[in-house]
């Protein structure tokens, strides 16, 4: 009988902090300046919200050349590059619900690749963002994609 008591004691205790804890408020908030300030993020792929890659082997070869496909964050503001293309403006992210935008207000450059289009595209279209120091996903409204970015 003392194993049923222990049990009994155990439920309590868990129940007790799931109702003092609540769903959202024991969650850790993300460190949005360590993710993003200061850190430049270089394009992995583009995958679907079932997490599968969606570039071809030769565009995932176009991405790690150079120093196309980045984006660099600096506070409230951000530099990046496609292919043919540097364009810079502002960004802002909140832990509530992960939400993320983008606004290009500067462009250099004609991109004449459709990846890099796509890659324009796909940030300009950011709603969300999940990450961490070593990953980072963009993904739009309806997250069906994302841009996978790894640290540069």
């Amino acid at each position: 009988m003392k194993t049923s008591g222990m049990i009994k004691h155990l439920l309590a205790v868990v129940t007790a902090t799931f109702m003092l804890c609540g769903a959202s408020s024991c969650e850790p908030e993300d460190d949005i300046a360590g993710i993003f300030v200061g850190k430049t993020w270089k394009l992995s792929n583009i995958c679907n919200d079932k997490d599968a890659p969606l570039l071809s082997v030769d565009e995932v070869n176009q991405v790690n050349v150079g120093g196309h496909y980045v984006i660099t964050f600096a506070d409230g503001t951000f530099s990046a590059v496609a292919t043919d293309t540097h364009f810079e403006g502002t960004w802002s992210a909140e832990n509530d619900g992960n939400t993320f935008s983008i606004n290009i207000t500067n462009t250099e450059g004609t991109e004449a690749s459709s990846l890099g289009n796509r890659f324009i595209t796909m940030l300009r279209d950011s709603r969300h963002y999940e990450g961490d120091y070593n990953s980072l996903q963009l993904y739009g409204e309806d997250k069906s994609e994302y841009l996978l970015f790894r640290p540069l």
